[in-house]
């Protein structure tokens, strides 16, 4: 059995897993993990990742990099995403990430995004014989994957994220109804033209958004994987919330226990690029996995 740590960065946050591999490919995570440096602030803007940001990268993969060692990870896979796609300097950020850090780091394709994505969450839930969607709701990007068990049939990566569409449109909380109805708008045209005719038995749900409201759904003390991977998340919760959340100042977003720092002031733009997908899927519910694209790339890294 090898052991491998997997890190993604994202345009907001920053996962890493610890996972061991055993011979049929099955993964069983030691450790996980999570930083919120947002790399991505205003790159949507500007196509530039500034030195701020690359600071509180550097820090947090820094401190990723001892926990690998320190749980005697054999190999180090890192990624990134969306942010360091867009970024007019992403080959400088990446040099100075391996000469702070050690880790090399590959800036991944959407469409390798949502492999990996559809991967890993499908490593933590029981198959299922009719054909799935998974979403993966990012800050700069969302990626949907439709399969049958481990085949994929279609990938698909659209430049629209929590951070990139709170950049846009929500600069103070709660927005404006202007504001709010342009945002849908854009959304749903966006989503629209990208899924029409997909048509899934199942929609599978990763990344902070949905495991955030799941969190809140089920009032929890702390983050609990197994009380969060397999929930059925209703359409109609979901709806209540935004109604709730709309009408919420930032202050009264971070107060929420459940909304970990750096998430409070994107976590509205999230839910409106869920309902999007769920209403154009024509899906009354989202099954949540704490999964995705960082166990992916363990999978994808080590296949034979």
């Amino acid at each position: 059995m090898n052991r491998y740590a997997s890190i993604d960065i994202g345009t907001n946050t920053i996962l890493m897993v610890v996972a061991d591999v055993s011979e049929d490919g099955t993964l069983n995570p030691v450790y996980d993990g999570q930083q919120i440096p947002r790399m991505g602030k205003d790159v949507d803007a500007n196509r530039i990742i500034s030195d701020e940001s690359i600071g509180r990268v550097v820090e947090a993969l820094q401190m990723f990099r001892h926990k690998a060692r320190e749980l005697n990870a054999s190999t180090i896979f890192a990624c990134g995403t969306s942010a360091l796609r867009d970024a007019k300097n992403r080959d400088n950020v990446v040099q100075i990430i391996r000469e702070k850090t050690g880790i090399d780091v590959d800036i991944i394709s959407g469409v390798q995004e949502a492999e990996y994505t559809y991967l890993g969450a499908l490593s933590g839930l029981q198959p299922s014989s009719g054909y799935i969607g998974v979403l993966d709701i990012g800050g700069g990007s969302t990626e949907l994957v439709i399969g049958k068990n481990s085949t994929m049939v279609s990938r698909r990566s659209i430049d629209v994220g929590s951070v990139r569409l709170t950049e846009q449109f929500f600069p103070v909380l709660p927005p404006s109804e202007e504001n709010m109805q342009t945002a849908i708008e854009q959304i749903n045209k966006s989503v629209g033209n990208e899924i029409q005719n997909c048509r899934i038995e199942k929609l599978i749900g990763v990344a902070g958004t949905v495991t955030t409201l799941v969190a809140i759904v089920k009032n929890l003390d702390s983050f609990s994987p197994e009380l969060i991977d397999g929930y059925e998340l209703p359409r109609s919760k979901i709806d209540h919330l935004f109604s709730k959340y709309s009408e919420y100042t930032l202050e009264e977003m971070k107060a929420i226990p459940q909304i970990v720092p750096g998430r409070e002031d994107i976590l509205l733009a999230g839910i409106i690029i869920l309902k999007s997908h769920l209403s154009a899927l024509n899906q009354n519910s989202i099954t949540v996995s704490t999964r995705g694209l960082r166990y992916g790339q363990i999978l994808k890294k080590t296949a034979i």
